[in-house]
């Protein structure tokens, strides 16, 4: 009840306040060309927040080559609907403002009204401009509006007390004030009735909802009551029929839905007891939270305990439906070994004995599925499964092997006939291999194949069977072998014969060929060959002490294939060590050669480079140190003369060559950067001249020249001197200071001409004043700044505003 009181009052307060109908006006201020500060925006809104007209203001950075009237008047077209009176848009690159307002509306006709034929650059001439000249933006916008809104204070006088004798009826505020009061104190009533039934309403709405919440929550436990009911009845009656594991856990999941519903009549109960107060809904609404809290919690819980008893009763549908399968594969097992034993008159026995073992553990399980314990047969299903599934699979081994294992002394006296054709068809003396005795071994392992599949023992009659099969397969590839080996040793020998023969009796050019390089290099080019040389003619002469016992081994009366093709191979590695070094001792020369020729390039390309270098030094005149240039001069000089001398030490050379290189290559890099910061540099000085000459133009009519060029010729003495000896980065600190000078220039000229346009101004004021006080009309005349007026286009027939277009003008500062 407290809480409807409080709301009626308030809501009759707000409406008494609102009865005189006051409309409040805004300035709202878009400053994308940042002329104002954050702190002087809240002052312009907030100072006229409550001014005659609503003003929309926008800055910009640039009107990129647009008018700014028509620019103004299109952004008062976009802006009126919501209420606003007239824009005023600046553009900081052009120094321009514009105000544009509705022609024939409230503000046009005060402005035009008190300002003539050109109101509009009248007007900003004499309150904006002044402050925006001194960069005070947001002053020159207050005492605009402050401007229009004295005019509006003069058109608008207030009652004079004094009674004019020649006017025939006197008027008396005081009349009015009173006819109007009987209407007032109506209208207050009015408004409390209304608050008063709002307040009502509110309280019967607020109560009803409050009374909602309580009934749905009520209605939430008798739902839950009712889910709960059906699991918790499901579980009570298997539990009745369980016995075990199966028992414990149905008697589990049985007592957790009990003293879940338990909780829920409690909790249906305590609700049941409250009742909706008649204040205090926000405190009864917090007060029933818990409940729901609560609710939210159980209906949790309820999901979850309802999945698991429906896992579990599904797990017992599946248990029992797999122990029948499982029984079933197991069935069809016995029914074939049994089949199986009667038509080989084999015993099999082993293979029973696993199928008996298999089927005891499934008739233990089955057991525990019919004593109402199907969570323990289930336990028992992967290891039940694994072991019907091997005796399926053992079963089709032994099904294959009986049928195949009559065929395999066939297959064996035919394996051998082909060996044996195979031998003949070669001439084959089988000196080191005998295939035979491998086929004499599957001969023997098919009395132990035979006893293990009458046993029934698949792994070891699996075993022996592919023992035979391999022992087949291996006296064929045996033979095949030996013939491989023949063939390939007979083509190497063939192949080592014929080419060894190029590196015998070397001894006389090897000699000719450590001369040439005694005369040209120095030791440390030579000095291993001859060890080389010497590990070559022995493995030649090993070669060939060799090759004639390889071709005994080969011959057809001996047939030693298997040491041949093992002696060969070695043969091959050590001719392939005569071919490298062979090239170590007989290319050495060319090889020395090729290097000292791309070293001799390699010295006159860095020649060249570093006459360029210099060359770039002094047509740059850049601050280096001459004695690292010269130190590379007096290298590259050393080591063309060193090139030429004999002996010659072509690794140490070639060492200070690249390590050399690297070192020019750095210092051309450094003088790469001082020859771009140098050009960087002449760059922005050669910017700022321009810059200062361009000014110069244009402001040299309003400025003392002759101050700001002796400063500027004192700041190119000095880049030019900076240069010369090199500190390129100290000269942006003279550019910065040229910069400085030509903002300098600029502010004193626009300052002069400030100047001159206050003093147009003060003349165009009072010119304007003496005939305002004279009652002439006034002709339109130019400002200090160059104002503009328009009207803008027709709205159109038909629609749009009711004022004929638009009218305003602007200024420069």
């Amino acid at each position: 009840m407290k809480n409807f009181l409080k709301v009626s009052l308030v809501f009759a307060f707000v409406s008494i306040l609102l009865l005189p109908q006051v409309a409040f006006a805004k300035v709202a201020i878009v400053d994308d060309g940042e002329f104002f500060t954050e702190s002087e925006v809240r002052h312009l809104e907030g100072e006229f927040f409550d001014s005659q007209f609503n003003y929309y203001i926008q800055t910009l950075q640039s009107l990129n080559g647009k008018d700014i009237d028509q620019e103004a008047e299109r952004l008062l077209d976009s802006v009126r609907e919501q209420g606003f009176d007239a824009v005023i848009l600046l553009s900081a690159k052009e120094r321009e403002i514009y105000i544009d307002a509705m022609r024939g509306s409230k503000i046009d006709e005060v402005i035009r009204q008190h300002y003539g034929s050109n109101p509009y650059p009248t007007i900003l001439e004499e309150t904006f401009i002044p402050e925006a000249v001194n960069g005070n933006f947001a002053g020159g916008i207050d005492a605009l509006i402050s401007e229009v809104d004295g005019l509006i204070l003069e058109k608008e006088p207030t009652p004079s007390p004094q009674i004019d004798k020649t006017e025939p009826h006197v008027s008396n505020p005081n009349i009015s004030k009173q006819t109007n009061s009987p209407n007032s104190l109506v209208g207050v009533i009015l408004i409390l009735l209304i608050a008063l039934v709002v307040g009502i309403l509110f309280y019967l709405l607020k109560r009803i909802k409050v009374k909602r919440s309580l009934e749905e929550l009520i209605e939430r436990q008798k739902a839950m009551l009712a889910r709960v009911l059906e699991p918790f009845n499901q579980a009570s009656d298997r539990l009745k029929m369980s016995a075990g594991k199966t028992e414990t856990m149905f008697k589990q999941l049985s007592d957790e839905l009990l003293a879940l519903l338990n909780r829920v009549k409690e909790r249906e109960s305590a609700i049941e007891r409250l009742s909706v107060p008649y204040s205090g809904f926000a405190k009864f609404s917090a007060s029933l939270r818990p409940f729901d809290e609560q609710s939210e919690h159980d209906e949790q819980q309820l999901g979850v305990l309802v999945t698991q008893l429906e896992q579990y009763l599904k797990t017992e549908l599946e248990t029992t439906r797999e122990l029948e399968q499982l029984q079933k594969m197991l069935n069809q097992v016995e029914e074939k070994i049994t089949e199986l034993k009667a038509n080989t008159s084999s015993s099999f026995q082993r293979f029973f004995e696993q199928v008996g073992a298999v089927s005891l553990q499934l008739k233990e399980a089955v057991a525990l599925d019919e004593s109402l314990d199907f969570l323990s047969a289930n336990e028992k299903l992967p290891t039940l499964r694994q072991a019907v599934t091997k005796q399926e699979s053992d079963l089709q081994i032994l099904m294959e092997i009986v049928a195949e294992k009559g065929e395999l002394p066939v297959r064996i006296d035919g394996t051998e006939r082909e060996v044996k054709a195979f031998v003949e068809q070669e001439h084959l003396k089988l000196a080191d291999e005998d295939p035979f005795a491998v086929m004499t071994e599957a001969r023997t392992a098919l009395i132990p194949l035979d006893q293990a599949t009458r046993d029934g023992h698949v792994a070891e009659a699996k075993r022996l069977f592919d023992f035979i099969e391999t022992k087949m397969k291996e006296a064929k590839a045996r033979v095949e072998t030996l013939v491989a080996y023949r063939d390939d040793t007979t083509s190497h020998h063939e192949m080592l014969t014929m080419n060894i023969r190029r590196y015998e009796k070397l001894e006389a050019a090897f000699s000719d060929e450590m001369t040439r390089l005694e005369q040209v290099y120095s030791d440390v080019h030579w000095n291993h060959l001859p060890k080389q040389f010497a590990t070559l003619t022995e493995l030649v002469a090993n070669i060939n002490k060799e090759l004639p016992t390889v071709e005994e081994w080969l011959a057809e009366d001996v047939q030693q294939y298997k040491k041949a093709q093992k002696t060969m191979n070695g043969l091959l590695r050590d001719f392939a060590t005569i071919e490298q070094l062979y090239e170590q001792c007989f290319q050495a020369f060319e090889q020395l050669e090729n290097k000292k020729v791309a070293l001799g390039a390699m010295i006159q390309n860095m020649r060249q480079r570093l006459d360029t270098l210099i060359n770039d030094v002094r047509a740059h005149r850049l601050p280096l140190n001459q004695e690292e240039l010269q130190y590379f001069q007096a290298n590259v000089q050393s080591w063309n003369q060193l090139i030429s001398m004999v002996p010659l030490n072509l690794e140490r050379l070639d060492k200070e060559v690249t390590e050399g290189k690297a070192q020019l290559e750095q210092v051309s890099q450094e003088i790469a950067l001082l020859i771009e910061r140098k050009r960087q540099a002449e760059r922005q000085w050669q910017d700022v001249q321009a810059d200062f000459h361009t000014a110069s133009r244009r402001y040299g009519g309003k400025v003392r020249m002759s101050s700001y060029r002796s400063r500027f010729r004192a700041c190119e003495a000095q880049v030019n001197q900076l240069i010369q000896n090199g500190l390129y980065d100290d000269v942006r600190s003279e550019v910065q200071i040229a910069r400085r000078l030509i903002d300098e220039m600029k502010k004193e000229h626009d300052q002069r001409v400030a100047e001159e346009r206050m003093r147009a101004m003060a003349a165009a004021a009072a010119l304007a004043a003496s005939r305002r006080h004279s009652g002439g009309g006034g002709s339109s005349g130019g400002w200090g700044g160059g104002g503009h007026s328009g009207g803008g286009s027709s709205w159109g027939s038909g629609g749009g505003s009711s004022f004929g277009g638009h009218s305003g003008g602007g200024s420069k500062w």
